[in-house]
């Protein structure tokens, strides 16, 4: 699945109405992103066995969606980011975001939202 514009995330939201969806916003060059990479797929993974849609979008490879995310209502300020949107959310503005590089947060994040 690829998401590169905002009309491609909202076509996704407002038709996945059977998983939550969790999306891990990154660039190869991002330092901290690094960081958490390995971390984050290991909780991908876990979250996909639990049942949830997980995508990985490149920044890099889909600015105007990137771009329109830092912009609206300031959704994320950087990366690494992580959206999680709720099955029963139909809006393009997740219910919980995680950014930074911290793994011990990153796995709160997960515990906390992701997993329950």
């Amino acid at each position: 699945m690829s998401l590169s514009t905002r009309q491609d995330l909202a076509t996704l939201v407002s038709s996945t109405t059977d998983k939550d969806i969790v999306i891990y916003l990154y660039a190869d060059w991002c330092g901290p992103c690094k960081t958490i990479g390995p971390t984050v797929d290991e909780c991908m993974r876990k979250a996909v066995s639990k049942g949830h849609l997980c995508l990985k979008l490149n920044v890099d490879r889909c600015s105007d969606l990137f771009s329109f995310l830092r912009s609206s209502r300031r959704i994320i300020q950087g990366i690494p980011a992580i959206l999680y949107y709720n099955v029963e959310n139909t809006s393009i503005y997740p219910d919980e975001l995680f950014t930074g590089a911290d793994c011990d947060n990153l796995l709160q994040f997960f515990e906390t939202f992701v997993y329950t």
